[in-house]
């Protein structure tokens, strides 16, 4: 079953290059009819694929950003830690920092 599909694939191909080559040596002419041109490869006419003007794009519109710095501040969390004569209390440790970037204001 494969392989008559396979030989059928083959002779398709094999056709349609045939009559491929068969059609585009007769348009190998070349020269000019009505707007525009024969060549080897198919016809032509006046304008290509390229246009012949430059389009315009506006600028792009500019916006004002402000200057930021980057500020830093100190986290802290609560944990429980047992002491030996008050039992389980809770405590504030030190757990890093935290930085955001905040924009930088004229001072007057």
């Amino acid at each position: 079953m494969l392989k008559r599909t396979i030989i059928a694939g083959l002779g398709a191909i094999l056709i349609g290059a045939g009559a491929l080559a068969a059609t585009s040596t007769t348009a190998s002419a070349g020269g000019y009819y009505g707007g525009g041109y024969v060549s080897g490869n198919g016809w032509f006419f006046g304008w290509g694929h390229v246009p012949r003007y430059k389009p315009y794009h506006p600028p792009k519109k500019r916006y004002y950003k402000p200057a930021r710095k980057r500020v830093c501040t100190p986290k802290y969390r609560t944990v429980k830690a047992w002491k030996p004569h008050r039992g389980w209390v809770s405590r504030k440790v030190y757990a890093g920092q935290v930085c955001r970037w905040q924009p930088v204001y004229k001072k007057w």
